[in-house]
């Protein structure tokens, strides 16, 4: 007598118990090749959204709920004279003059609740330059719709209204 014994029917269910086996070890590597491949076209993604976002001709920063930049485009760091990890983590008030930082407390509820916002505001360069601008404030919602943040973008318009004085 052997290790599966004489019995034939042990044979085919233990045969059975194999072939099930197998096509799990395929869907799974089949779902593996999957799993790779959607994460290789995510990893795509996130690259042209980051080269996208540096290739604004204009500033750019992703705001949390609270204010806080998590991320810029590498045109709002140039024009406040900041590198991108001096601004990131920093509150937006930190770069916008009194004035400004008023009409943002009382607009940021607004993107809040889903409303885009347009204004003129002053930001504020490194060394002390006032810089106005055309600001644009978007929500940002996740897949469901929740907002989960803002997108704020501005045009510098300091030296088109000094032409204009």
């Amino acid at each position: 007598m052997g290790i599966l014994g004489n019995s034939e029917t042990e044979k085919d269910k233990l045969l059975t118990k194999i072939t099930k086996l197998q096509k799990k070890v395929s869907l799974l590597e089949k779902r593996e090749k999957e799993y790779k491949k959607s994460i290789k076209a995510l990893k795509e993604s996130e690259q042209h959204y980051k080269q996208f976002f540096d290739a604004l001709p204009y500033g750019g920063e992703i705001i949390d709920l609270n204010g806080f930049i998590v991320d810029c485009s590498k045109s709002t760091a140039k024009m406040l004279g900041y590198t991108k990890e001096e601004l990131i983590g920093k509150h937006i008030t930190q770069f916008v003059n009194d004035v400004t930082v008023k009409r943002y407390r009382e607009n940021f509820p607004k993107l809040l609740k889903g409303e885009s916002l347009f204004l003129k505001s002053t930001m504020i360069h490194k060394n002390g330059t006032p810089i106005r601008v055309i600001r644009a404030g978007e929500p940002i919602r996740d897949s469901n719709g929740k907002i989960t943040g803002m997108l704020g973008l501005s045009m510098e318009i300091t030296t088109l209204e000094k032409a204009e004085e």
